[in-house]
């Protein structure tokens, strides 16, 4: 154990037994992670996907089926929920998913991979995770790839209307595809922005057009 990881358990321990949990929670912050927050932000067409997750390292253990059990719902990190977070309606896998912040849950098979979008973003892990709050949920199928000693996630394959994101953790990577009709969205920008201007110079019109006195003359007698 490094002596920083020393320090900070040995004052944890002290906060902790000193009936102060709340000013332990704070002080936890104060050090290093085991598992470091991160996030991945990537923009397809004019849409933006962003993952706000936490990185478990390996740390010589073995994550699937022993850390990560097989078949059980997992929190696709470490700490609180990962969420996925879309700026536009979108599709996963092929499926329809509205825009929005969403708790992402995984659960690891031998076979088949699922993953889940719940409606429920602000749970810690996936201890009260609840398939009914689903938004969506997606079969997909894990590959095998080189080692990653650090949960981390990819955004692959980026164009302007699709994006693979992909776990990446130990010696597999799970990925799926979000797509947006990017041409759909631009064109309504576009008519908004038309609408705005339109409405705007209307606006001005009313207000600033001057105001011909000759209308407000009284007729000769």
């Amino acid at each position: 154990m490094t002596p920083i990881r020393i320090a900070s358990t040995a004052v944890l321990a002290t906060l902790l037994c000193s009936g102060a949990p709340a000013l332990a929670q704070q002080v936890i912050t104060g050090f290093p992670q085991p598992s470091p927050h991160a996030a991945l932000s990537q923009t397809v067409g004019i849409s933006t996907i962003v993952i706000d997750y936490h990185r478990p390292a390996v740390g010589g253990r073995e994550v699937w089926g022993g850390l990560v059990p097989w078949d059980e719902v997992w929190r696709a990190g470490a700490n609180d929920n990962t969420t996925i977070t879309l700026s536009d309606d979108g599709t996963v896998e092929g499926k329809p998913l509205a825009a929005g912040t969403y708790g992402l849950h995984m659960i690891p098979g031998r076979e088949k991979w699922i993953v889940a979008f719940s409606r429920n973003s602000t749970s810690w892990g996936s201890f009260t995770y609840d398939a009914a709050e689903d938004a969506l949920r997606v079969e997909v199928k894990a590959e095998p790839s080189e080692h990653d000693e650090r949960l981390r996630y990819s955004a692959d394959e980026v164009s302007d209307t699709k994006a693979v994101i992909a776990l990446h953790w130990e010696k597999l990577r799970v990925p799926f595809a979000i797509e947006f009709d990017t041409n759909s969205l631009v064109l309504a920008k576009v008519r908004r922005g038309g609408q705005l201007i339109l409405e705007r110079r209307i606006t001005d019109i009313t207000i600033n057009a001057p105001i011909d006195s000759a209308l407000f003359k009284r007729p000769a007698s």
